[in-house]
């Protein structure tokens, strides 16, 4: 995003009241603390659950690989397997 004088306006005028209502209020660094922790918790969560999913559909395409190369003649059988394991309804 391009800085000019337009967006900088744009960016004090939101900022401006919020940094006010922490000084004014009493609890103001505690609240924006709370806020900070908060959101640094849920981006963690956010990120741990998608390396989790990441770890699944991996684990999935493993199976499907090992299974393969131990018996390569009923492909479909494979592809079931690895839709079961991966949990498909979800990507569909």
């Amino acid at each position: 995003m391009r800085h000019n004088k337009k967006t900088k306006f744009i960016e004090y005028f939101i900022w401006a009241p919020f940094l006010l209502l922490i000084l004014i209020t009493p609890g103001g660094f505690e609240f924006m603390f709370k806020t900070i922790v908060g959101a640094i918790l849920v981006f963690g969560i956010i990120v741990v659950m998608a390396i989790l999913k990441k770890k699944k559909v991996q684990s999935g395409l493993n199976k499907i690989e090992e299974e393969y190369l131990k018996n390569p003649n009923n492909l479909n059988k494979y592809i079931e397997l690895g839709y079961a394991s991966l949990n498909a309804r979800e990507y569909e």
